[in-house]
């Protein structure tokens, strides 16, 4: 479900960003400011947190890293998107589980 929700906002923020561009010119500041706002909360925290969501459906599921992700940029997955994958993997888990470190380090570590 929280995929789902996160790719529903980015929609939105995409749809909101759109508006503020046409109705009004970019140059204007307040205008500016809030297009500018909207985009770095998209790419900045929405954009990871989908992606991390992703990967952690991934991991539960026994999905290859490889499959999931074939190219990361520059070659290698944040220590962030690390963490964040570790917390939704232990809060999602249907076995009752609470770290997966390990077993996550290894499903990273088997694409390198």
């Amino acid at each position: 479900m929280r995929i789902k929700e996160l790719a529903q906002e980015a929609r939105f923020i995409r749809h909101e960003e759109k508006r503020i561009k046409k109705r009004q010119k970019i140059t204007d500041d307040l205008k500016s400011q809030q297009f500018w706002m909207l985009r770095f909360h998209r790419k900045d925290e929405v954009g990871p947190a989908a992606r991390a969501a992703q990967l952690a459906y991934g991991f539960l599921r026994n999905v290859p890293y490889k499959k999931i992700e074939s190219k990361t940029r520059l070659g290698y997955v944040d220590r962030s998107i690390i963490k964040e994958v570790k917390r939704l993997a232990a809060k999602f888990s249907v076995n009752g589980k609470t770290d997966y470190s390990s077993e996550i380090d290894e499903w990273f570590a088997k694409s390198s």
